[in-house]
C-alpha cells in the first residue's frame, strides 16, 4: 500500500469502526464456544444445507445463507469496489470443502465504478466431501468463519463476520430441505456454459483518453459476440463479469451493429488475461436459456499489444519476496485461501505429532491471556533499542521537574500517556480500515515498511539528536520537543513525544507481542480498541508511575549542570536509532534512495542549524524574518530530496544471503514436490526481532554448524521479505500468513516436512540455533547421529 494512502484512509474509515457489527462487544470470543448465526439489521447469516444429514464417502451442498435488509448489498468474488465474501472452513478430520459456487451478483453501477453485489436473500453454495469411514447415526459439526462487507445502497459500509456452525447426523439415505435445495439448483442452473449458439471474438488495443485535462493510455478489450443457430436475437442487458479484476470496474459500453453485439471495457495493463462470463439478462439461447455464457479471454489477445509503458522504477528487480522476474503472474503469487492445517512447534514435538489428526494446534489465546500479553510487551518495548532513546529523554524531563510541583509531573505524564494512546488508536484504525474497507492488509509497523514512513522516522531522530545537541533549540523546557507552551506548561511537548514514542517502538517486537498483535489485529474493531489500549498503557507504565511516586521522583538528581552534559549524551542514542531506520530504508530504495535522504538530512541541518543561530530571541527582527525564510527553504529542499529519495525502488538479484532464495507459493510447492524439506523465513524491513533473529542463528558462532545442518538435511531456504505495497508479491505474503492464522505480524517461520503427509509447523516469534536444528531434523526426518 502507498504510504500516502494512509490518509485517505483515515478520512474514509471512521465510519466502519464504530458501526454496529456482530457481537461487537466481542462477547462470543472473550467466553469460548462456538457463535450462532450472526443477527443484526444489515444481514443475517447462517450455514445451511440442501439434505438433513450427510451420506458417507458422499458430498453435502452447504451454503452461506445471507439474508439482507432492504437496500443493503454483499458483494461477488470480484467486488468491483467493495470486499468479497469469505468463508475459512474448520471440519472434521477427512472432510474437505470445494471453492464457492457463486450465484450471478448484480451489477451495480455507479459514479466511482461498477460494483457486483448481491441483496435480497443469497445462496453462496459449497460442495463438501464427507470420508466413507463415518458410521450411521453419529453427527458432525460444520463449522466456518465467514466475512463480508455489507454497505448501504449509496450510503455507508460495514465490516461484518461471523463464526458459524452447523451439525448434520450421519445418515444412510438422509431427506432433502426443499428450500435449500430449490435455492441451490437455481444458483448450479445458471452457472457460466460455453454454446456454439454463439461465437466471441477479443481484441486489445491502446487509446490515448484526456482525464482532468492530461492525456493517459488505456488498454480496451473489444468483444464482438456473432450470433449463431439457436441464439437469442434479443440478448437484453449485455454485460461481463471477469473473476480475475482484469477487467476494471470503468463502465462497460455496449452496442449492436448488424447483428453482432460488441461490449468495450479497459483493462488492467498489468494483469495478462480475464476469465469470467457474459452475462445476458434475455438469456443468450433462443427461449430464454443460458443467461451465463463462459468466455476467458485468451492471454495471446491482450499480449499482442504491448502494455502501457511506464518509467523503468516501477517494474524493478527487487529481491526475495519482493518480486522480481515473473512477479505479476497469478501462478507464481497465488496464496490460496482457507487455513492450512500446522502444529505449533514444541521443544518435545516428534514426527508422528505431525501426522494428520494426531495432535491439533495450539487454541487461540483467551482475550484475558492476550490482554495481558500485550500489555507486558509494551512494558517490555521500553527496554528495545527503538524506544530506549525516548525513554532517556522523558527521565531527564522528569529530572528537571523534580523540584516542582507534583500535579505538574502527573499532568505531563497524563499528556504522554494521551499521545502515545491516541497514535496507537490512529495505527489500529488505519489497520482496521485497511483490511475491513478496503480488503489492504497493512503490517502493524507499517510507517517503518515503507520508503516515505522510514524516512519520516529517520529525519524526526535526526533532528532531535542535533536539538539535543545543542544545535537549535525550540523553547526553553527540556522536557519538551514541541517547547514551553508558557501556560500550558508543555504539555503538547509530551503529547508529541508519546506520538513518537509509538511511531518508533512499531517496528520492535518480542516474544510476548508476536502471537498477541497477531490475535489483536484479527478481533472485532471494538476488542481490537480494548487490546491496543492495553498495549499503549503497558509503555505508558513507567512513566506515569515514575509521575505519581514521590519517593522516587525525589530521589532524582536535582537539575544542574549535569543535565546539559546528559542531554548531549542522548543525542548518540538518537542517532543509533536513525542510523538503524536508515538500514531499513536503503533496503527499500536501494543505495540511490539512501544518498538522496543524506544530503536530504544535511540540508535539514542547515536549515535548522540557521534557525537556531540566528532566530533567537536576542537578534533583531530583520535577522529573524530573513532565518525563518532560510529555513524553511532548506527543510523544502529537504523534502523534496528525500521523496524522491523514497520513490526509488531496491534492485537485486533475488537472493538474500548466502543460500537464501525467494520465495512463491509455487516455489513451496514445487520444492515440496520434489521430497525438499522447505524453512520460509517471513520477514520485513525495520523488524528488530527479524533482525536479531537473524544474527543470534545465521551469524553467532555455532552459525556455521546450522548451515551444515541445512545442508545435511537437504532444506530449501526461502525468504519472504514483506515491504508495505500492494504488488502481487506482498499480497501472496499477507494471504500466507493467514493461511497459518498469522496477520502482517513478523517475523514468522514455517517448515514444510520432506513428507507431503506430515503438517508443516510453526516456529516461535524468537528462535535460537538449538530450536532451528531440532525443526530442521524433524522436517527432514535425519536426526543427527
Amino acid at each position: 500500500m502507498k504510504f500516502p494512502l494512509i490518509l485517505s484512509l483515515l478520512s474514509a474509515g471512521l465510519l466502519p469502526l464504530v458501526a454496529q457489527e456482530p457481537d461487537p462487544f466481542g462477547v462470543g470470543g472473550l467466553l469460548g464456544g462456538g457463535a450462532k448465526a450472526a443477527e443484526g439489521p444489515e444481514v443475517k447469516a447462517s450455514l445451511v444445507a440442501a439434505t438433513d444429514g450427510v451420506v458417507p464417502g458422499g458430498t453435502v451442498t452447504v451454503a452461506l445463507k445471507l439474508e439482507h435488509a432492504a437496500h443493503w448489498h454483499t458483494y461477488w468474488i470480484n467486488p468491483g469496489l467493495g470486499t468479497p465474501t469469505k468463508i475459512r472452513w474448520t471440519l472434521p478430520e477427512g472432510f474437505s470443502a470445494g471453492p464457492i459456487v457463486w450465484p450471478v451478483p448484480e451489477a451495480l453501477e455507479t459514479e466511482v465504478g461498477n460494483q457486483h453485489v448481491y441483496g435480497g436473500t443469497v445462496y453462496l453454495l459449497t460442495e463438501i466431501k464427507v470420508p466413507a469411514g463415518l458410521k450411521v447415526g453419529e453427527t458432525v459439526t460444520l463449522s466456518g468463519r465467514a466475512d463480508w462487507q455489507v454497505c448501504e445502497d449509496g450510503g455507508s459500509c460495514i465490516p461484518q463476520d461471523a463464526e458459524l456452525k452447523l451439525s448434520l447426523p450421519v445418515a444412510a439415505m438422509p431427506g432433502v430441505v426443499a428450500e435449500v435445495e430449490k435455492a441451490a439448483a437455481a444458483v448450479k442452473a445458471v452457472q457460466p456454459q460455453e454454446s456454439a449458439a454463439w461465437s466471441v471474438a477479443a481484441e486489445v488495443a491502446t487509446t490515448e483518453v484526456v482525464v482532468d485535462g492530461e492525456k493517459e493510455e488505456k488498454r480496451v478489450l473489444t468483444l464482438t459476440l456473432t450470433p449463431g443457430d439457436g441464439a437469442n436475437a434479443d440478448p437484453g442487458k449485455v454485460y461481463y463479469f471477469d473473476r480475475t479484476a482484469t477487467v476494471t470496474n470503468e463502465k462497460q459500453k455496449v452496442r449492436q451493429e448488424g447483428g453482432k453485439w460488441i461490449l468495450e471495457a479497459v483493462l488492467d495493463p498489468e494483469k495478462p488475461g480475464a476469465d469470467g462470463f457474459l452475462h445476458a439478462s434475455k438469456g443468450w439461447l433462443a427461449g430464454g436459456g443460458l443467461p451465463a455464457l463462459a468466455y476467458k479471454v485468451p492471454e495471446a489477445a491482450v499480449k499482442a499489444v504491448p502494455a502501457v509503458e511506464k518509467p523503468a522504477v516501477e517494474k524493478p528487480e527487487v529481491g526475495p519476496g519482493e518480486g522480481g522476474a515473473g512477479a505479476d503472474r497469478a501462478d507464481e503469487w497465488e496464496a490460496g485461501e482457507g487455513r492450512i492445517d500446522f502444529v505449533d512447534y514444541r521443544s518435545d514435538l516428534t514426527v508422528n505429532d505431525l501426522k494428520a489428526g494426531t495432535v491439533q494446534s495450539s487454541a487461540p489465546p483467551g482475550f484475558l491471556t492476550v490482554m495481558g500479553l500485550m500489555f507486558l510487551g509494551g512494558m517490555i518495548l521500553n527496554l528495545m533499542p527503538c524506544v530506549f532513546p525516548v525513554l532517556g529523554y522523558k527521565i531527564m524531563g522528569f529530572a528537571q521537574l523534580a523540584g516542582q510541583d507534583r500535579r505538574k509531573l502527573v499532568m505531563h505524564a497524563a499528556a504522554f500517556t494521551a499521545g502515545l494512546i491516541s497514535f496507537v488508536w490512529v495505527l489500529g484504525l488505519v489497520i482496521f480500515v485497511a483490511k475491513r474497507s478496503f480488503g489492504t492488509d497493512v503490517a502493524w509497523g507499517f510507517v517503518a515498511q515503507s520508503a516515505p514512513g522510514s524516512a519520516v522516522v529517520v529525519a524526526v531522530l535526526f533532528l532531535l539528536g542535533l536539538n539535543l545537541w545543542g544545535v537549535f533549540e525550540i523553547g526553553t523546557s527540556l522536557t519538551t520537543v514541541g517547547g514551553d507552551l508558557q501556560d500550558k506548561g508543555g504539555y503538547a511537548g509530551s503529547f508529541f513525544s508519546g506520538i513518537l514514542t509509538t511511531v518508533i517502538s512499531t517496528p520492535c517486537s518480542g516474544p510476548f507481542l508476536g502471537v498477541a498483535m497477531a490475535y489483536t489485529l484479527g478481533q472485532s474493531g471494538f476488542v481490537q480498541f480494548l487490546l491496543l489500549t492495553a498495549f499503549g498503557l503497558g509503555i505508558a507504565l513507567p512513566y506515569v508511575l515514575l509521575s505519581t511516586s514521590p519517593k522516587v521522583v525525589k530521589r532524582l538528581p536535582r537539575p544542574g549542570p549535569w543535565m546539559e552534559t546528559f542531554k548531549k549524551a542522548l543525542a548518540f542514542p538518537m542517532f543509533a536509532a536513525a542510523i538503524y531506520f536508515m538500514s531499513g530504508f536503503m533496503n527499500l530504495t536501494g543505495t540511490d534512495g539512501g544518498v538522496k535522504l543524506l544530503f536530504a538530512l544535511l540540508l535539514a541541518a542547515v536549515g535548522v542549524w540557521i534557525y537556531g543561530h540566528w532566530a533567537t530571541p536576542v537578534r533583531k527582527a530583520g535577522t529573524r524574518a530573513v532565518a525563518w525564510v532560510l529555513m524553511l527553504g532548506f527543510l523544502a529542499l529537504a523534502t523534496g530530496l528525500a521523496l524522491s529519495g523514497a520513490a526509488h525502488k531496491a534492485v537485486a538479484t533475488g537472493v538474500s544471503d548466502e543460500g537464501w532464495t525467494a520465495w512463491s507459493p509455487k516455489r513451496v510447492a514445487e520444492l515440496r514436490a520434489s521430497g525438499r524439506p522447505v524453512f520460509v523465513d517471513y520477514t520485513t524491513h525495520n523488524c528488530l526481532t527479524c533482525d536479531l533473529n537473524e544474527n543470534r542463528v545465521f551469524k553467532a558462532p555455532g552459525a556455521d554448524e546450522v548451515m551444515a545442518e541445512f545442508k545435511r538435511t537437504n532444506t530449501a531456504m526461502l525468504k519472504a521479505r514483506y515491504a508495505q505495497d500492494t504488488t502481487p508479491p506482498n499480497v501472496a505474503i499477507v494471504r500466507s500468513l493467514e493461511r497459518f492464522e498469522r496477520k502482517a505480524n513478523f517475523p514468522v517461520y514455517v517448515v514444510y516436512p520432506a513428507d507431503p503427509a506430515l503438517r508443516p509447523f510453526v516456529l516461535p516469534v524468537v528462535i535460537d540455533q538449538k530450536i532451528v536444528r531440532h525443526a530442521l531434523e524433524l522436517a527432514s526426518g535425519k536426526p543427527q547421529t
